[in-house]
């Protein structure tokens, strides 16, 4: 699988690292992973990293479709999403497929930064 997640100790966060394009045949692998950080009740903050997707990362229909279904499935995972992403492009389809997301009533505190050091502090604020 080209793109990462894993469990970040020092920052106590979940990161999730796009790669290139994104499409829907890497979503089931991507999200089996996802769904090893579920831990019960505990709800978990979320730094999902842009930088390097090309802009090509939703261009597919039924990959946003897909990975919105997925988002809505991880609920109540989350606590907080930190969007990094420095493409203007990529910032509002992944804005657009945040909001699809609410709309299905996912529940979420989200907000989109340049910097990672700036996405961290807002993650650490209770």
């Amino acid at each position: 699988m080209k793109h990462k997640i894993w469990y970040d100790e020092e920052h106590g966060v979940v990161r999730e690292q796009f790669f290139g394009d994104i499409c829907k045949d890497e979503l089931d692998e991507f999200f089996n992973v996802a769904r090893r950080f579920r831990n019960g009740s505990t709800k978990l903050k979320l730094l999902s990293d842009y930088t390097r997707a090309s802009r090509k990362v939703y261009d597919c229909a039924e990959t946003r479709l897909k990975m919105t279904n997925e988002l809505v499935r991880l609920n109540n995972c989350h606590e907080k999403l930190a969007i990094l992403v420095n493409d203007a492009y990529i910032r509002l389809l992944a804005g657009a497929t945040a909001l699809g997301t609410k709309d299905r009533g996912r529940n979420v505190e989200m907000k989109m930064f340049q910097n990672e050091g700036d996405a961290l502090a807002w993650l650490k604020e209770d």
